[in-house]
């Protein structure tokens, strides 16, 4: 993770990149910084986006919990030709909610469950 915040001026920069309803980091006329929607940004506005704070390390454990008080299945995609795994879907029903390339079998189930449940916590 980069320990240097990037500003910018509206209407440049990141902010017709994402959503009107996230919240940037906006300096106000003390120096200070103030919350604001996207939405909201004005020209002139210098802001950046907000600092995210680390996620918490999880365990295998973890993991297996909230699949199973999600009801989470692993759906995994074979090659044609090769018979060999190369993608795995977390499932909820017939919906996929993530999908990532088989590289590690090893951390597979890890690598597609995370990011969901990165996306609660964010």
């Amino acid at each position: 993770m980069s320990n240097t915040v990037t500003f910018y001026t509206y209407p440049e920069g990141i902010a017709d990149t994402m959503g009107q309803d996230e919240i940037v980091l906006v300096r106000n006329s003390l120096g200070s910084l103030d919350n604001k929607f996207v939405g909201d940004l004005v020209q002139g506005d210098y802001y950046c986006e907000r600092i995210p704070r680390p996620l918490p390390p999880r365990s295998a454990d973890d993991i297996l919990h909230y699949m199973a008080k999600n009801g989470i299945s692993m759906n995994y995609i074979k090659d044609e030709e090769t018979h060999r795994t190369v993608l795995i879907e977390a499932m909820k029903g017939n919906l996929v909610l993530c999908q990532m390339a088989f590289d590690e079998p090893r951390t597979a189930i890890r690598d597609v469950i995370e990011p969901i449940m990165d996306m609660e916590e964010l």
